[in-house]
């Protein structure tokens, strides 16, 4: 006896298919995050998977495994990935190979380059512990508000600010990528309240360690929230983003209660 297979049927199987993939992908996600899953609040992994997912299928991903490995990438470089100009000398490159390579040998060599580079990129905790300390200096109300600052002074008091802090990053940023993270980080730091050389200074700095999109990472809400409200001027704001990183980094087998 012959089954004919209805469009129906098929469109069933696709859904189970989906539903399937993207439970493996919460789970994977999760797992990830093992050792400071006690930080976030319930739900925020699980929802920050699910929005890696659709980015993933975005760029191309159609199968689990390069979904996974789209995750994997994620967790090492946040969810802005594709877009983050720090990232752009080794990631861009391949961003453009879509149609000549296969996306699991794109992912898979991604998730390569990124095991030898990105422990180079993050600080150890009492390395970033100490460059959140001198970012404290960076943060304090001033009258330099009132007037519009120029890139050069944004990049001089990032270099600065890299240079006493986080030295071995700088290695690692070429002037170009340095350039284009100025210009992209202007808008984003414009909602925190950045207005001065030195709170973009700080504001670069928590970028480059928790990414381009830090702001809108569905990993950190709290951040977001701080950057929207109306009730904090820039440098308190920046004061609790950095308050929060500080907790992240000293407590992350615990949740942050701020």
């Amino acid at each position: 006896m012959r089954v004919e297979i209805t469009d129906e049927m098929k469109q069933r199987t696709i859904v189970r298919r989906w539903a399937e993939c993207d439970r493996q992908a919460v789970l994977h996600f999760c797992k990830l995050h093992t050792d400071w899953a006690g930080w976030f609040e319930e739900g925020v992994l699980e929802a920050a998977a699910r929005q890696g997912v659709s980015e993933a299928r975005r760029w191309g991903a159609d199968t689990t495994g390069g979904i996974l490995d789209y995750l994997t990438l994620v967790y090492m470089m946040g969810h802005q990935f594709t877009k983050d100009p720090q990232y752009q000398s080794w990631v861009g490159p391949w961003l453009k190979h879509t149609g000549e390579t296969g996306e699991r040998l794109k992912t898979e060599h991604l998730i390569r380059e990124a095991l030898e580079l990105i422990p180079e990129f993050y600080p150890s905790v009492q390395q970033w512990l100490k460059a959140l300390d001198v970012a404290e200096t960076f943060v304090h109300p001033s009258a330099e508000y009132k007037r519009r600052m120029t890139e050069a002074e944004a990049t001089d008091a990032t270099l600065a600010l890299l240079q006493s802090a986080w030295p071995a990053r700088i290695a690692h940023l070429g002037e170009e990528e340095l350039s284009a993270q100025m210009q992209t980080l202007n808008p984003i730091l414009g909602r925190l309240g950045c207005k001065t050389p030195k709170l973009f200074a700080v504001g670069a700095l928590l970028s480059l360690r928790f990414g381009i999109g830090f702001l809108q990472d569905p990993k950190y809400p709290r951040f977001g929230e701080i950057a929207e409200s109306r009730e904090l001027e820039g440098h308190e704001k920046v004061k609790s983003i950095m308050q929060i990183a500080r907790e992240f980094a000293l407590y992350p087998e615990r949740m942050s209660s701020l």
